[in-house]
């Protein structure tokens, strides 16, 4: 647990994206929680091995999403019905999932963990 707090407060990107979602929308816990759930998800899958991502077009997409809340935030006055604020948990939601996919080296390493072989997979599948 300590591990994800630390990883969610030195990423400068979830700080930023986060922010910029808070800045257009008063009042909206969820997009913290909505964030936090689908990061967790995307993580969770790609570091059992479920799910290969190649980090580059992620990090590229990420860098991205910070640019198009900067964007809507920029333009909250003049256009208040961006994306963003029409569907917060949404954005929260789809760019917490990306990010997930990129974040799995750092776990990895730390916990020595190593994706499940895919015979373990299919069991694990056939379980669920």
């Amino acid at each position: 647990m300590l591990l994800g707090i630390e990883h969610i407060l030195t990423g400068v990107d979830h700080l930023l994206f986060i922010s910029g979602l808070l800045l257009l929308v008063t009042g909206e816990r969820r997009l913290l929680f909505t964030f936090t759930l689908s990061h967790t998800v995307s993580l969770t899958l790609a570091t059992l091995g479920f799910v290969h991502v190649p980090p580059a077009p992620v990090e590229g997409v990420i860098a991205l999403s910070i640019l198009f809340v900067a964007y809507e935030v920029l333009r909250k006055h003049e256009n208040p019905q961006g994306l963003a604020q029409r569907k917060p948990w949404l954005v929260a939601f789809s760019f917490g999932l990306l990010g997930g996919w990129t974040s799995t080296k750092p776990w990895t390493a730390r916990r020595r963990l190593r994706p499940l072989p895919s015979d373990s997979r299919s069991v694990l599948a056939r379980l669920g």
